[in-house]
């Protein structure tokens, strides 16, 4: 039998033991906090795989486009639109061909040797005495009546020729404007609106399909027959695919979401925009590329709304360390209870 004395010290050594293992535990969370989590890659690991992925989705997407190009645009009548609109740019004579062969606006390539009626005027006249459409809407007449009401030009023996107290700057102002006001005519054209719009929308509407087959292949497909579930670049970069809670491997549902949500942020809706304005395509792909780099965990729009997240593959080798110490605790607390209860 032990005395009273042996007994309050060997409870007053378990408390002691007990204060012991919770300051160090403390101490570890601590330590743990002001530490970079092991398995969060840094970003440009991430960016590099992002690269990597969107080469080989680049190199295919060319290939579909191509391919989609001769096998279907063509017989939907995209090389026939085409060729309407550049019939019509090259016969108004309201375009000049630069150094590469391309037809451009005249004020791209407007010549400051000659005078502004030089660079502009022949060319409004020509379409406006040429076009079908121009002449039964009266536009030649409509054009000499706005140079008179303009006050920098008088008739003067059947030409219209400047005034005196016109200088260049202004006839060149007034000169841009009714060119301007020309090819926005030859672009109302109903023929020309239908084959634009058609052209357009067979455009993107290939460049979506081609779009979701590539990236189906390597943020989708990859992913599924993978272990890890990760793309081609994050193999490469040894990272993997797993669930934001618990850390472990992502489902397959959690996957083909994930892709989903990824597809509808960097190509439908980049692609949607632009059928309503260029400027501002690329928008969506700039957001999403701001929350990686800004946000807490890095995580992605497509991270976040199927709940997954990319970590280093050496991160999971760590949190198994991590599970096998812990299950060892809980063992030796079954076995010896004295040594973590309290009193």
């Amino acid at each position: 039998m032990k005395s009273k004395k042996e007994k309050n010290l060997i409870e007053q050594g378990i408390k002691e033991q007990d204060a012991y293992y919770q300051k160090k535990n403390q101490e570890e969370r601590l330590k743990k906090q002001k530490q970079d989590d092991p398995a969060k890659p840094n970003l440009l690991k991430r960016f590099a795989c992002i690269l990597l992925d969107g080469l080989m989705i680049l190199v295919v997407l060319l290939g579909l486009q191509l391919a989609s190009f001769f096998l279907v645009l063509d017989k939907l009548g995209y090389r026939d639109d085409q060729n309407y609109i550049q019939e019509s740019i090259i016969n108004s004579h309201l375009y000049k061909q630069n150094e590469i062969g391309n037809y451009v606006a005249i004020t791209s390539l407007y010549d400051s040797s000659i005078s502004p009626e030089e660079n502009f005027d022949e060319a409004i006249i020509y379409f406006y005495s040429t076009d079908l459409r121009a002449l039964e809407d009266r536009k030649l007449e409509e054009y000499y009546s706005s140079k008179i009401n303009s006050g920098l030009f008088i008739l003067e023996g059947g030409d219209y020729v400047r005034s005196t107290d016109a200088n260049d700057d202004k006839v060149k102002s007034f000169l841009v404007k009714e060119y301007k006001l020309a090819l926005k005519y030859l672009q109302s054209d109903p023929e020309y609106v239908y084959c634009s719009n058609h052209s357009l929308l067979l455009a993107i509407l290939s460049m979506m399909a081609c779009s979701v087959i590539s990236s189906g292949i390597f943020y989708l497909l990859v992913p599924l027959l993978t272990k890890g579930h990760c793309t081609i670049g994050q193999m490469a970069c040894k990272l993997i695919l797993v669930n934001m809670e618990d850390k472990k491997e992502a489902t397959n549902k959690q996957v083909v979401y994930r892709y989903l949500v990824l597809l509808l942020t960097t190509y439908i809706l980049p692609l949607s925009i632009m059928l309503m304005s260029t400027d501002f395509a690329g928008l969506p792909i700039f957001i999403n590329a701001g929350v990686i780099c800004f946000t807490k965990n890095n995580e992605s729009f497509h991270g976040f709304f199927s709940q997954t997240k990319i970590i280093n593959k050496s991160g999971t080798n760590m949190m198994e360390s991590y599970k096998q110490i812990k299950e060892m605790i809980d063992v030796e607390k079954q076995n010896n209870p004295e040594l973590f209860n309290k009193e």
